[in-house]
């Protein structure tokens, strides 16, 4: 129970940090979403079955402290769960370029399903502006800020950690010289 009010917690800072004063800091005029990074971080570090309760989360209290329609970024967010899977493939590449696309990607969905939602309630985006002005330079950012996170959450979260063999989505980075666990 702790680790849940924990978890509300950070995401709630971190929705109220993004949404009152990242839009007063932006670097060479960018800002990132704090909030993608830091969940795509959670899903690399913490899991797929983590992920699926935090992504929603993290989508409802960005939209709720922004004052935008209900769950617009609850849904412009899901992306994020079905895109971390891909840590589970090692064929891939290291952990941090693996990171950098998944934030790229999910930057890129995001927008379109952000401005699709936006559309859909009666706003009027500029599709334009929001694709080329705004989600280009913050996937670059987002792809600098997501693995770094993981750098982060994985120094901090020291007492998690996953079992060597066990059925779980979650199968790539497991530490060495634990017992036989099943989920």
């Amino acid at each position: 129970m702790r680790q849940w009010a924990v978890t509300v917690a950070v995401l709630a800072s971190v929705a109220i940090v993004q949404d009152f004063a990242l839009p007063y800091f932006r670097i060479a005029g960018v800002r990132f979403d704090l909030m993608m990074a830091v969940l795509i971080a959670w899903s690399f570090v913490r899991g797929i079955d983590e992920a699926m309760v935090v992504v929603p989360l993290g989508g409802f209290m960005v939209s709720f402290f922004a004052l935008e329609p209900l769950g617009a970024s609850m849904i412009a967010y899901a992306p994020i769960v079905p895109l971390s899977l891909a840590r589970n493939y090692q064929a891939i590449g290291p952990e941090p370029l693996l990171a950098a696309a998944v934030a790229l990607v999910a930057t890129f969905l995001h927008a379109i399903f952000y401005l699709t939602v936006l559309d859909g309630t009666g706003y009027s985006p500029d599709w334009t502006a929001g694709l080329i002005e705004v989600t280009i330079p913050a996937a670059f950012m987002n792809m600098l800020a997501a693995p770094a996170l993981i750098y982060v959450m994985r120094r901090l979260d020291k007492e998690h950690r996953e079992p060597d063999v066990g059925i779980s989505f979650t199968t790539t980075g497991r530490p060495r010289g634990r017992r036989l666990e099943f989920r």
